[in-house]
């Protein structure tokens, strides 16, 4: 019996969760453990940031993997091919693929 080969792997950046801690508040924590302020303090959150504290990865584009060469080939033959169409941003199309521009 035939085996695939492996088309795609975990993101090594998010490990696979498709999110990361915005470093907006990644530098908050740092600020605020480091002036020895606890979460449980009520001026622990002056100054938070206004953004979301969790953000899409943007390694994976959110999705919590990366194609493999071989996912990459079997990509591009399918939408060569018409078989399928891909609707993501044509820089998310890349970063999948594993081109960097």
């Amino acid at each position: 019996m035939t085996q695939l080969p492996i088309l795609d792997s975990r993101c090594v950046t998010c490990d696979g969760a498709g999110w990361v801690t915005n470093p907006l508040w990644r530098e908050f924590h740092r600020k605020q453990s480091a002036a020895g302020i606890k979460t449980s303090d009520p001026d622990y959150w002056d100054g938070e940031p206004d953004e979301l504290e969790e953000i899409p990865c943007g390694e994976c584009d959110g999705l919590g993997r990366i194609l493999t060469d071989e996912g990459s080939r079997l990509l591009d033959f399918l939408t060569t091919h018409g078989v399928v169409k891909i609707t993501r941003s044509e820089e998310t199309a890349k970063k999948m693929r594993g081109i960097r521009s």
